[in-house]
């Protein structure tokens, strides 16, 4: 309640603040209502205080940097001119329509197919039920979902300037379609509620900075729209929790979904703080393997296994990003890898002025301490090599955006 007196209206910041808080509040039903002995028997109702005490400290820190952030300023009125940039705007949103229709026809062939299999398949064995006869289709599907994820934000951000100028709803709804649809059909086709999840989060990310330049008929229009839209992929999402989770406990679609969005914080203490004595902190090991000469591995099951024997805590549930960071670096360790990250987004990336190359680096943070409610998102060396991208993408944008009237912000 404070913040929102400070701030006034629901903001970027909020958002991140609303959705750990909701969080908690999964994680307290979850034990309460007993939903998590269907999956541990052995958790208890008490639990103490102190670990989640320091993970909403850790969690204050690691958010700041959107305290300062003014969404609503942000307005992004000068075209980039520059030719390359036009081709890379126009050949992203061709292949983003490609990967749509492949992912399409994904999303189609994986509905006829229970979604365990599909899941446990990529989980287990680190393989996809999707068929290619042409090799050179595969590679190109690949290609492009991994060009997508590192080029994705900044395309979405030039649909975002292009309303800022046009103020046409369907320029920008067209941006949303083309950005957000691979992401959304693609969790789909891989039996992702979570995916299903971050791609609405998305959404919401993208529409603060738009909400003040909106007019009330058209806000009317996304609210309806996105109202609906949410509730379409809470319906999907517990059509595939039944098809995972039916045939393996007696959990239904909704205890699972409640254990789905609670569970990281209650396996704070239970799998990590109730243990603290007995882990082994890998100290960068684990977050940065490829700094460290550790092999790849086949599938994220063979992850896990490998690092809950170093580790002797367990890797493959949710643990928040708090959770994963003091299993990582213990507990003050943690706070020093999460002031570090903080000054580094603030004097990189917040600082003013706010120019527009900037602003796929902020996307790209927001995940980082949104994906925080469930693990770090960070610890895989594919995931290293999209940021680095990333930055080469955005370091080509600052040749040509660092000029005053491409200052869309300046922070408090």
């Amino acid at each position: 309640m404070f913040f929102l007196f400070k701030k006034k209206s629901m903001s970027i910041f909020l958002l991140l603040l609303l959705s750990y808080t909701i969080s908690a509040l999964f994680a307290y039903l979850s034990v309460i209502m007993g939903v998590y002995y269907d999956s541990s028997t052995d958790l208890g109702y008490s639990f103490p205080l102190y670990p989640y005490i320091l993970n909403f400290v850790f969690t204050l820190v690691v958010i700041s940097p959107f305290y300062h952030l003014d969404e609503n300023k942000i307005e992004i009125l000068s075209s980039i001119d520059t030719g390359w940039y036009k081709i890379f705007i126009i050949g992203s949103c061709a292949g983003f329509f490609v990967l749509t229709l492949l992912a399409s026809v994904e999303a189609y062939f994986m509905s006829l197919i229970e979604s365990s299999d599909i899941y446990d398949a990529a989980h287990e064995e680190g393989i996809t039920y999707v068929f290619y006869q042409n090799p050179i289709l595969l590679f190109l599907r690949n290609i492009l979902a991994n060009y997508y994820t590192v080029s994705m934000p900044i395309v979405m951000f030039h649909f975002i300037s292009r309303f800022f100028r046009s103020k046409s709803f369907l320029l920008l709804t067209t941006g949303f379609l083309i950005c957000l649809a691979p992401k959304i059909l693609l969790s789909m086709s891989s039996a992702s509620r979570g995916g299903i999840f971050f791609g609405v989060v998305n959404f919401l990310f993208f529409y603060m900075f738009l909400k003040k330049n909106i007019n009330k008929r058209t806000k009317l229009i996304i609210s309806s729209f996105s109202l609906i839209t949410i509730i379409s992929m809470f319906l999907y999402s517990i059509v595939i929790t039944e098809s995972r989770f039916s045939s393996k406990s007696k959990e239904t679609p909704y205890s699972v979904v409640v254990r789905y969005f609670g569970e990281a914080q209650v396996n704070l203490y239970y799998n990590i703080f109730s243990v603290s004595d007995k882990i082994d902190h890998p100290f960068g090991c684990r977050f940065f393997p490829e700094l460290f000469g550790i092999k790849a591995f086949k599938s994220p099951s063979e992850r896990c296994d490998y690092w809950e024997k170093k580790t002797k805590t367990s890797e493959a549930n949710f643990k928040t990003f708090f959770g994963d960071c003091y299993i990582e670096f213990s507990l003050i360790g943690a706070f020093v890898f999460a002031v570090i990250m903080v000054l580094l987004a603030n004097n990189l990336i917040f600082c003013k002025p706010m120019y527009f190359y900037k602003l796929p680096l902020v996307y790209t943070y927001f995940n980082v301490v949104f994906t925080g409610l469930f693990n770090f998102m960070g610890k895989d060396p594919m995931q290293h090599f999209f940021w680095l991208l990333l930055i080469g993408f955005v370091l080509m944008l600052k040749k040509i955006t660092k000029h005053k009237k491409y200052i869309c912000a300046k922070t408090k």
